[in-house]
Order: C-alpha cells, then structure tokens, then sequence
C-alpha cells in the first residue's frame, strides 16, 4: 500500500485542529447540530445533538465537551465508542468514517472537497451510517419582529442602531426561525440571507440572539460558494472598486461601522477558498483580506500574497476591535461618522 502524503502546510493544520477545532461547523455539514445542556468539570461547555431520535441517531448518548482552551472532546456514555475520550479527529474518523486527512480540513475551515490523496486504511466502523441525501435549502422563517436581533446587535456587538436599523430595513438581516424535522424549533436567530447574481436568496448564515449562548449555524442546502454581502457608497462594481472579505457578517458590518470605507462587504461564512474566488470573479473587484488575526487567518492570508489586507489591532476580529473603540477609544467615541449608505447584494 502506497503512503498517504500530505500538503506541505498539513503540520499547521493539524494543530489547528488539536487546539481550536471548528466541531460545530463540521458535524453541521452532516446534518448534526449541538446544543448547550450546561457545564462540565474545569469551566468546560457541555452540548449535546439536538434530536435524540432520527437524524442524529446514536448520536443522542454522545456528549461533547468544549474546553475553555478551545480544544473539544466527546464522550459516550453507552459506551459505544469505548471507554475513552474522543478528541475532535476522533469525533469525525470514528463516528463518521471521515479520513483522518479530511478530519483536519473539515476542523479548521477548509473546503469539505479535499485535495487528491491516496487510500488509507478505512476508518473504524461509524456509530451511525452516512447517508448521503439531496438536502432543499429552506430560508428561516421571518419573526413577527425584530427586537432580538436589535438588541443583541446593538447591547452585545455594540454596532450602532442607525445601522442596525438600516440593515433590517433593506433585508440584509432580519429575526428568524428555524422548525427542526422533530417539531423544535430555533427561535429569535439572527439571520445573513446569501443571494446569487440573480439576487435570489440561495442560503442562509445565523447566529443565537442570546449573550449566553453561543450559537453559529449555516442553514442546510446553502450554496457555499456565494457570500453574505453589502454595498456601501457604491453603485457598481468596477476593477478598482475594493471588496472586503472578513469571516463573518458580524465582522463586515463592524468594519462598515469602523471604516465606512466605499465598497463591497462580504461574509464568507469561514474561510473558504472557493467562497473567495468565486466572489472575486464574480464581482469582478479588488479583494481586500479582512479576516481574523489568528493561525487559521494567517494561513489563509498566505495563500494570496498579492491581496490587500487589513488587521484588527485590538482584539482577534473585526467586532472586538469595534467594542474596543466604542469603550476606550475617547476620539473614536465622540467623533461624529457618517452613517453609512447600505445597500443590499445587487450584483
């Protein structure tokens, strides 16, 4: 049997994935989502899968543990995966049959399409068999209103209300909630529409409400190669008109606040290559790389050396550094800023 060889960067990668695995997002792309239950020994966060019956399977004696290091590891408590602890690898090679190499792309933001690679030895046999299955993208439902989503936009992510308010009202965001195949339902969810070039909405990136609750989730059946985005200032797009690519909506509209630099704001959802450069054809304008100071936004800066970016100074994103201003910078603070002059994605 041939050896397995990896990209030269696979060694960065797999400790991403030991220290600071993205779990949540790649059970997500198996149909499984997590919920807090509550907490575990150290300060850590206890989730479990949201059904106990159904899609999720086995899954429901499984109990996931998020570390306050930001490390993951799952336990069964019937004992189906053995005595031990799993750790977030062992998570999708164990129970999903994902290849060890696929593991670490799918944990730290990569493309579920993975690079050639040469058969290893198959993966133990999963906890509950994958079946693939065409999954309709279906938009959340629109709340009767708002107010979740102002408030925790304006108290907890301290983006200013004109433009909160400015948002709702073009249709960038709004209040939504998601009925689940059991009847639950996810209520009070902050909602990202992603559209086409035809402006038709082809998916969906939504986060919790609640301060305490941590809760990202993109929508089954979104088109990953279309952002989240925004106009400000401009009218159309030209090869000189500048597109901010950040992680998140949040992060976009938070550069929006600090800059209101004219342009395209774009949410990738993550870091995805095939997000950005679709974008970038697409639109046809200058990429700037807004991303995370972080590893995994380091990484992804490197792939494209010849792209502007721009760094957070205080904090890791986008958001911190605008909480940053908003609370210690006097000057910022008091400076009086021109609202910016949103559009929705028209392109």
């Amino acid at each position: 049997m041939k050896k397995t060889t990896y990209p030269e960067n696979f060694d960065e990668l797999l400790k991403a994935a030991r220290e600071r695995p993205l779990l949540p997002e790649a059970l997500g792309q198996f149909g499984v989502e997590l919920k807090p239950v509550g907490h575990g020994h150290g300060g850590s966060v206890r989730w479990q899968t949201t059904t106990k019956s159904g899609r999720s399977g086995d899954l429901s004696s499984v109990v996931f543990f998020e570390n306050p290091d930001g490390s993951w590891v799952a336990f069964d408590n019937k004992q189906r995966s053995g005595k031990s602890a799993l750790d977030a690898i062992g998570v999708l090679t164990n129970l999903f049959a994902v290849p060890f190499d696929g593991a670490v792309y799918m944990l730290t933001g990569g493309s579920p399409t993975l690079p050639p690679r040469t058969p290893t030895v198959p993966s133990a046999r999963p906890i509950e068999p994958v079946q693939s299955k065409e999954v309709v993208f279906r938009p959340p439902v629109k709340a009767e209103d708002d107010r979740h989503v102002f408030a925790y936009l304006t108290k907890v992510r301290l983006i200013p209300a004109d433009t909160v308010s400015n948002l709702l009202r073009i249709g960038a965001i709004y209040e939504g909630n998601i009925k689940k195949e059991d009847g639950k339902e996810l209520r009070n969810l902050l909602v990202f529409p992603v559209k086409n070039e035809k402006k038709e909405v082809v998916g969906a990136d939504c986060c919790g409400t609640w301060s305490s609750v941590r809760f990202k989730h993109i929508v089954e059946g979104s088109d990953p190669i279309y952002a989240w985005r925004i106009f400000n200032h401009t009218k159309e797009v030209s090869p000189d008109t500048r597109l901010f690519f950040c992680e998140s909506a949040i992060d976009a509209i938070s550069l929006l606040c600090l800059t209101n630099a004219p342009g395209v704001y774009l949410s990738m959802c993550g870091l995805k290559d095939e997000t950005f450069e679709h974008m970038q054809k697409m639109l046809g304008g200058k990429p700037v790389l807004c991303v995370d100071n972080d590893e995994a936004g380091n990484r992804f800066r490197k792939k494209y050396p010849s792209c502007e970016t721009l760094y957070p100074q205080n904090g890791k994103d986008w958001n911190d550094e605008l909480k940053y201003r908003v609370l210690h910078d006097l000057d910022y603070a008091l400076k009086p800023a021109a609202a910016p002059q949103v559009k929705p994605a028209c392109v």
